[in-house]
């Protein structure tokens, strides 16, 4: 899981040293919820426990820049960006 998201976020651009926390939290988190998930017949705790790493694993993407809404911000930052560039650039020209 670690170094599929790792990839991942490196494809995108958004990888920092000082991610690699969130990574391994997510990394653990994301593995714990896929271990309970495949278990039939979970007692309550056990649903409770899945809702819980369901809600953190969530928590965590965002702030990994994984989720679709998250990726869609960055989007929309590296076209402010770009475009904060490019009106320097033509202010310098004047």
């Amino acid at each position: 899981i670690y170094k599929n998201t790792a990839e991942v976020i490196k494809k995108l651009g958004i990888s920092d040293k000082c991610d690699t926390n969130f990574l391994a939290m997510y990394s653990a988190q994301l593995d714990r919820l896929q271990v309970l998930s495949e278990k039939p017949n979970k007692d309550l705790r056990e649903e409770r426990m899945q809702n819980d790493l369901t809600t953190s694993v969530i928590q965590l993407s965002r702030e990994l820049g994984i989720t679709p809404s998250a990726r869609a911000k960055l989007r929309i930052a590296k076209v402010e960006e770009n475009n904060d560039s490019i009106d320097e650039m033509l202010n310098e020209d004047e």
